[in-house]
């Protein structure tokens, strides 16, 4: 089957990751001819994506894509498409949604996909809902990576209830485990700050107001005094980069709290953390939780949206409600004063992860989808 992926690409983050791993396995391991397009902006933020897919040996075409409202892209597009000729185009988020259907329709491909990978307040927007009301009608089936996206897309965006289907994220199995020590040993040499047998909390993120890293600092600052050897890493970049290093240090945990920006060996990094943080206000899924359980490290996390179809509470980390400082320093407290429980939270999250998030098991349940043979709601494996 041929099949095009078409995404407006701009860095890689945990959407990327995903198509990564789920064009990888379509074409290895259900020998399909899957391919990428890329909807690039300006500025070769772009390029990153486009290198790893080209790594993977995926076939990638990249269309300019100057502004959100560009017919010479659409044009492109359709062109593209008619030249291919796939058997069906599947889009991932709101621009390729809406140049990936109509470019599709327009050239004659029947069968449209669509995966929705976040909740938030621009999907219930007038005009994003009469977008996605017009676009609907000419898509096949949608994709939701979560219950969370599925219930929000029901309930608040007035999506079709018969035409969602839940597929979960997974990482690609067996996850290679990284020495801790080493990549301590790593870190340790670029911040001499750092102690090896410190407490070491860790964030990955885009530095934006949805994951709540404001909420993570108050926290932390709350233990900084009570745990002089723990350190909070805080790697990945964003507007609100700034607002935070200044957030820090007028909390004085400029010796404590430690800005890495973006990094390729985020995964890897993991390794090093004692407890990972992750206080989202919104999250779609969360791929970087399913880092953390990879490398047997606890969660502490929140209750929204899919966070707690991933995270176990009490059994693979702690979740607590949004926007709760406190609750997040008690949860971080248990965690940095019992050695033990950390051990035995990681492992139990290493085990979550083998059970029920397997990339395979993603791909597989795509495969299915297009072959028409899942049923909606029923698609993936759920927790």
């Amino acid at each position: 089957m041929r099949i095009t992926h078409i995404l407006k690409a701009a860095g890689i983050a945990g959407a990327e990751r995903h198509l990564l791993d789920l064009l990888d396995g379509l074409r290895r391991d259900h020998g399909h001819d899957a391919r990428a397009v890329m909807l690039a902006p300006p500025g070769g933020a772009a390029q990153t994506l486009i290198d790893a897919a080209r790594a993977r040996d995926i076939p990638t075409t990249v269309i300019d894509l100057p502004r959100s409202a560009s017919p010479a892209a659409l044009v492109a597009l359709i062109r593209y498409l008619r030249a291919e000729k796939p058997d069906l185009v599947h889009t991932h988020m709101i621009h390729a949604d809406l140049y990936g259907t109509l470019a599709a329709r327009l050239a004659g491909v029947r069968r449209v996909f669509s995966t929705t990978h976040n909740t938030g307040p621009h999907l219930r927007r007038w005009l994003v809902r009469l977008l996605y009301k017009t676009l609907w009608p000419l898509t096949e089936q949608g994709v939701c990576v979560s219950d969370a996206v599925r219930r929000y897309l029901i309930e608040q965006v007035g999506a079709p209830v018969d035409k969602l289907t839940r597929i979960h994220h997974g990482l690609p199995l067996p996850v290679p485990r990284h020495d801790r020590a080493a990549v301590r040993a790593g870190l340790c040499a670029e911040i001499p700050i750092l102690s090896s047998d410190g407490r070491w909390v860790g964030a990955v993120s885009r530095l934006i107001d949805a994951k709540g890293l404001n909420y993570g600092l108050d926290a932390f600052a709350q233990l900084a005094g009570q745990f002089q050897d723990a350190h909070l890493l805080i790697v990945g970049d964003g507007p609100m980069r700034a607002d935070l290093e200044s957030q820090a240090a007028g909390l004085n945990l400029a010796g404590q709290v430690h800005f890495l920006g973006w990094r390729d060996d985020a995964p890897r990094l993991m390794a090093a953390l004692d407890v990972y943080l992750m206080p989202s206000l919104r999250e779609g899924f969360g791929m970087t939780l399913l880092e953390a359980m990879a490398q047997a490290v606890p969660v502490v996390s929140t209750t929204v949206d899919a966070i707690p179809e991933v995270v176990s509470d009490g059994v693979t980390g702690f979740t607590v409600p949004p926007a709760d400082a406190v609750a997040l320093a008690g949860a971080l407290r248990r965690l940095l004063s019992e050695p033990e429980l950390r051990a035995q939270m990681g492992a139990a999250g290493l085990a979550r992860l083998n059970d029920h998030f397997s990339a395979a098991a993603m791909v597989a349940a795509h495969a299915a989808l297009y072959a028409g043979a899942a049923a909606p709601r029923q698609s993936g494996q759920r927790p």
